[in-house]
């Protein structure tokens, strides 16, 4: 039927057999993509649950190894096996529309099984009565006795330093200058012996407003190289910056890219760790001529050289990180290979860019409603907990 046709039968119809033919099809048509839309978040939900659900195992089995070694009673594992478990579960960052929670944890013939369940309130199906839509993951490790062996640890630490970092970066800059001991501190107190750490520093400005917007050190090996890390990390101060974004994807894409430790022959873990108080520039994105202009020299010529080999937006990063994570984790789930820690405390949804990532395997978002030192040490146990992970890989079997 022509456009033409269909408005002259429905000026026509004065029996309404025609508007009511058309409102139930409509009905139908919105209920159908209601359908589509709501499932579709189901789906990406359950997925994200069930990741949840296998790192949340992964860290109370780790604790379990140890607490068998160390004979505590039985009653005392499961409870802070479950604890464990909680905490873990608790690093999920979605919207108001989800409810996740730990339903059970049980202990026995030395497998341990987590099982959560939840609820995604639909968008287009709650028009039609459907309140919630159901979410359920578990999964179950069996832990075997294992041989501890060296570990090598590459890290990639990324700070904005524009202005409104100002109040945050001394923090940040200490926390980088004890990373490495930290990490070697906990490491040692699971009974994994680091045999090498290598630290290397981002800091990040605007590319289309700074003269100097992106700053890459060299991997230091610690705590050999300590001098040389804590003088990098000492030079540089808060300042410049354009509006509220900055180039942090771009940040990204030079610790996805670094010159990670190729060495074969040892269990090697690789992360990234991003403090910022600021939303993402879209990639080549600047937010407006005001700001380019401050970039151009006489002649109208940018004087800072945009990287050629950067990708041109956030879908293309996606899929070169999906590749970095595939190599690090090796498969393993509950490996953590990027830390981006929201330094503010404000919702997600007001920080372009970052909030979307939350949906890539393998990275955890942080905000720190928490007080700096507290993101601090979580950032630094989800390290740990990667690294073990990794290490007792060969003996720990997950079953979804």
């Amino acid at each position: 039927m022509a456009i033409g046709d269909f408005f002259k039968s429905f000026a026509k119809d004065v029996q309404g057999s025609f508007a009511m033919l058309m409102a139930g099809s409509v009905c139908a048509i919105l209920m159908a993509t209601g359908v589509a839309v709501d499932y579709s978040r189901v789906s990406k939900a359950q997925s994200q649950a069930q990741d949840q659900v296998d790192t949340a195992v992964l860290a109370a089995a780790i604790y379990l190894k140890h607490a068998r070694e160390d004979g505590y009673s039985d009653e005392s594992k499961l409870e802070h096996a479950r604890t464990v478990a909680l905490e873990n579960l608790a690093t999920w960052i979605h919207d108001g529309s989800i409810s996740f929670a730990l339903s059970d944890v049980i202990i026995k013939d030395g497998q341990i099984t987590v099982s959560a369940t939840g609820n995604v309130v639909p968008v287009m199906l709650g028009m039609f009565g459907v309140k919630g839509m159901a979410l359920d993951a578990s999964a179950s490790v069996s832990l075997a006795a294992g041989n501890t062996k060296p570990v090598d640890v590459d890290v990639v630490l990324i700070s904005d330093i524009t202005g409104s970092m100002g109040g945050t970066l001394e923090s940040v800059q200490k926390n980088m200058k004890r990373f490495s001991d930290d990490l070697t501190s906990k490491l040692l107190t699971e009974n994994i012996r680091p045999s090498r750490i290598r630290v290397q520093v981002i800091f990040y400005k605007d590319y289309f407003v700074d003269s100097n917007p992106m700053n890459i050190s060299v991997f230091y090996e610690l705590p050999y190289n300590r001098g040389g890390l804590d003088r990098y990390v000492d030079g540089f101060v808060a300042s410049g910056g354009g509006d509220f974004a900055e180039s942090g994807l771009e940040a990204v894409w030079y610790g996805v890219n670094a010159p990670w430790d190729a060495r074969s022959g040892s269990i090697l873990t690789r992360a990234i760790i991003l403090w910022t108080d600021a939303a993402a520039l879209d990639f080549k994105g600047a937010p407006n001529v005001t700001d380019l202009a401050m970039n151009l020299d006489k002649s109208g010529t940018s004087t800072v050289k945009y990287p050629a080999k950067m990708p041109s937006n956030l879908v293309d990063l996606g899929k070169e990180f999906a590749s970095f994570h595939k190599v690090n984790s090796n498969n393993q789930p509950g490996v953590v290979s990027m830390s981006v820690n929201i330094t503010t405390g404000v919702d997600m949804v007001y920080y372009p860019n970052w909030d979307l990532m939350q949906d890539w395997n393998g990275v955890h978002l942080y905000n720190s409603s928490l007080s700096g030192s507290e993101a601090y040490d979580m950032i630094l146990d989800q390290v740990v907990l990667s690294v073990l992970t990794q290490a007792t890989a060969r003996d720990i079997a997950i079953t979804q």
